[in-house]
């Protein structure tokens, strides 16, 4: 049974796992969307979800606090200068994530992760 087992190994061992969470969590971070896996993003998620919550208020409490989950300090600068402002959108495909977008009034979204002349 797998009471408790929240995280997905992913087909690693634990320290590459977690390599691989913080490299996602500071790419996401500083380019504000990355391409991967289903599996991994999901993982994803679960991973850099408290370090959002964290990173509300700016203090050096927290900054200590999201430095020893990332261990990137260009990723923490920009995650709290610009505060909480990353968004994942999931849906089956571009339509579901425009429509959500469009419904959480946001502007700004481009659908997809490739460059605009790939997107067509």
């Amino acid at each position: 049974m797998r009471h408790g087992v929240k995280n997905n190994h992913l087909g690693r061992k634990t320290p590459h796992r977690k390599a691989l969470l913080r490299n996602l969590a500071c790419q996401l971070i500083q380019h504000k969307r990355i391409i991967t896996t289903l599996a991994k993003a999901k993982a994803l998620r679960i991973f850099v979800e408290p370090i959002l919550t964290k990173s509300k208020t700016d203090d050096t409490h927290q900054r200590r606090v999201v430095f020893s989950y990332l261990q990137d300090k260009e990723a923490i600068k920009e995650l709290m200068k610009q505060g909480v402002e990353v968004i994942m959108l999931t849906g089956d495909n571009e339509n579901t994530a425009k429509a959500v977008a469009e419904e959480l009034n946001l502007s700004s979204y481009k659908a997809g992760c490739l460059p605009e002349d790939k997107l067509k």
